[in-house]
């Protein structure tokens, strides 16, 4: 499940709004143009085949009216190098978030209520009886350290405690990257209880900095798209367990997570 949102609202360095104002013109010429040439086949005035060359012209008339109709929605649009790199506004990356949010709350009700963690098989033994008390994020009663990544030192200081680690990958690297975020239990960890959950806190700028996510078969997932470069805070409420990571100093971080 994938929540997209700039860290902050500004775009990256150098990253600037595409124009569509012209595109719906630009696809209607293409578009007569791959009419035009058709009929000079059928009338024989062309006597090469055009068969290729209609499929091309008319292709990209289609695509450039699609972009001038999603225009408007579109933030930033360019070609990297693993390809088309598309990342819509901030008010459709905010409701893509608060909806995300909402689904991974359900989650967690579904797996509390069913007296399970998975419709899937598990390798995990679950633990009947009442759900672990929740217990009350210490991070709230701790000074800021740092204005600009809050929850810097407020989570421990460790992305590994009670048998949890906290880990993030990467795909992209161009003005904008996806980061995945992973917090998984080892072995030892056996008696996990359905309806447990971690909770993700990210960037304040994010719409939903505090995004909650079920943990099943001792494993917990969050991914989202941003520019720069932060602290995860990561809160157990039912093992008081804290972790952090800043995701600059990830293995692996691309350019635009280490120096944003």
């Amino acid at each position: 499940m994938v929540t997209v949102m700039a860290k902050g609202t500004p775009p990256a360095a150098g990253e600037s709004r595409p124009d569509f104002s012209k595109f719906g013109t630009v696809g209607f010429v293409l578009i007569a143009a791959a009419l035009l040439l058709y009929g000079l086949n059928v009338f024989d005035v062309v006597d090469e085949p055009i068969g290729n060359d209609l499929l091309i012209i008319g292709g990209a008339g289609a695509l450039f009216l699609l972009l001038a109709n999603i225009g408007p929605l579109i933030e930033s649009l360019k070609w990297g190098k693993d390809g088309l790199e598309l990342n819509f506004n901030s008010a459709i990356n905010a409701d893509v978030q608060r909806l995300t949010a909402k689904v991974g709350e359900l989650e967690i009700k579904v797996d509390e209520c069913c007296g399970q963690q998975s419709a899937a098989p598990t390798s995990r033994r679950l633990t009947a009886g009442a759900p672990a008390p929740k217990l009350e994020a210490p991070h709230k009663s701790r000074p800021v350290l740092d204005p600009d990544d809050k929850n810097s030192g407020r989570f421990g200081g460790t992305d590994h405690a009670g048998g949890f680690r906290l880990s993030a990958s990467f795909e992209g690297g161009g003005d904008w990257a996806t980061v995945n975020l992973a917090v998984t239990a080892d072995g030892a960890v056996a008696d996990l209880r359905p309806g447990e959950a971690v909770e993700f806190h990210l960037h304040e700028t994010f719409p939903t900095p505090i995004m909650r996510r079920p943990l099943r078969d001792g494993a917990a997932h969050l991914s989202f798209t941003c520019w720069g470069g932060f602290t995860v805070g990561v809160w157990i409420p039912s093992r008081g367990i804290e972790l952090e990571l800043n995701l600059a100093h990830a293995p692996g971080a691309p350019k635009v997570i280490r120096e944003h």
